[in-house]
């Protein structure tokens, strides 16, 4: 693992135009080739909060080596892209077929420096590296990576899927890998790292393989627009199959909140595929919560066309500790949570929630905010 003082390749706007302006007065360049070289940065760059240009990221599953399907590659890439979001912290797989002169350390950490990945001025990240013509991996952690996964994290994440790899799983090595650094890195952030004198208990992981005909994404926010999501059909070796070879069938109603279903015809098959889509409520922000004397009182913004919301306070920020939801109504912005325990920091989300034939439908629980009671 490398060290986490290392910097990365990156010019401040400051630097790059203090680059230019020099290169004028010192005839290196001329004058009208300043706006090509700008536009040349604008178009194969973005620029973040810190100030800094950072070349467009690369894709977070880089196949070269062409060790999985694409039914594999686009479901694993899905929730590399998902957890990733979640986290703020990219997790990254690359299979290759040759590194040429350099060490696995050395091309996994090119790689992830080269090609944009991570989050924040720290560059938050992992990356996994498979090289098989040395039939060899590496790990490289990068910014906040170092830190959530030590070298006792490395072992341990490693020996859960180098059976996999050793047996040409290499689906079910990545999936583990993905899931368990994304365990890692909330341990990290919720409490303090595994390591050797903080050991793993009782994680359990069982990988899920993406079906040959589904739905790309399952799950849509509502917007009071109908919903079209995308459908992939894939034969039994998990090549996608063109769309000539079958049919798809969608509601008409798909706007509205609820449970949708989607029909799938493969030509010369009689068996019809139903595959389901759900559309959720919008997930309320939490404007502030205050803390009094053994109670909460929380604020947040409205949600339109739901059927009320359900808040939760706990005091940590996994919620599984003195945790007390309670409900409140359609028309309501505020909620005051009594029966608390004194002087605690209190742990508070909300979600909002649609009655739909007779049963619930939550959005996503709102960003956490605390606050602390008094006596």
């Amino acid at each position: 693992m490398r060290a986490g003082t290392e910097t990365r390749p990156y010019f401040t706007i400051a630097t790059f135009c203090d680059i230019i302006v020099l290169s004028i007065i010192r005839g290196d360049i001329m004058k009208k080739t300043v706006s090509l070289l700008l536009a040349f940065v604008m178009l194969f760059s973005t620029i973040t909060e810190c100030g800094i240009f950072v070349f467009a990221k690369g894709s977070l599953l880089v196949d070269n080596a062409g060790l999985m399907s694409y039914n594999e590659c686009d479901y694993l890439k899905d929730i590399q892209k998902r957890i990733s979001k979640e986290l703020k912290f990219d997790i990254v797989v690359v299979t290759t077929n040759s590194i040429g002169s350099k060490t696995p350390m050395v091309y996994a950490d090119d790689y992830y420096d080269n090609n944009g990945y991570g989050y924040g001025s720290n560059h938050d990240g992992c990356l996994m590296l498979i090289n098989m013509s040395g039939r060899d991996w590496y790990i490289s952690t990068c910014g906040y990576g170092i830190h959530a996964i030590t070298d006792y994290g490395l072992t341990y994440i490693s020996n859960q899927f180098v059976g996999d790899l050793s047996n040409g799983k290499y689906y079910d090595a990545f999936y583990k890998y993905v899931m368990l650094v994304r365990k890692f890195v909330i341990q990290a952030r919720t409490s303090k790292p595994y390591d050797l004198n903080n050991i793993p208990q009782n994680i359990k992981l069982s990988v899920t393989h993406p079906k040959n005909i589904r739905l790309k994404k399952e799950r849509y926010v509502f917007n009071g627009k109908a919903v079209t999501p995308k459908c992939i059909v894939c034969d039994n070796k998990g090549n996608i199959l063109p769309n000539s070879q079958y049919t798809v069938s969608m509601p008409k109603d798909r706007k509205n909140i609820g449970k949708h279903m989607v029909t799938v015809n493969i030509k010369g098959k009689k068996n019809k595929t139903r595959l389901y889509f759900y559309i959720i409520p919008k997930t309320p922000t939490i404007i502030k919560v205050n803390g009094g004397k053994g109670e909460a009182r929380i604020n947040w913004r409205k949600i339109k066309g739901v059927s009320g919301y359900q808040i939760q306070c706990a005091t940590d920020k996994k919620f599984t500790k003195g945790k007390k939801t309670v409900k409140a109504g359609a028309k309501a912005t505020t909620k005051r949570v009594a029966k608390l325990k004194a002087n605690k920091v209190y742990y508070v989300r909300i979600r909002s929630y649609k009655i739909v034939n007779k049963k619930p439908v939550y959005s996503k629980w709102s960003a956490v905010k605390s606050a602390k009671t008094t006596k």
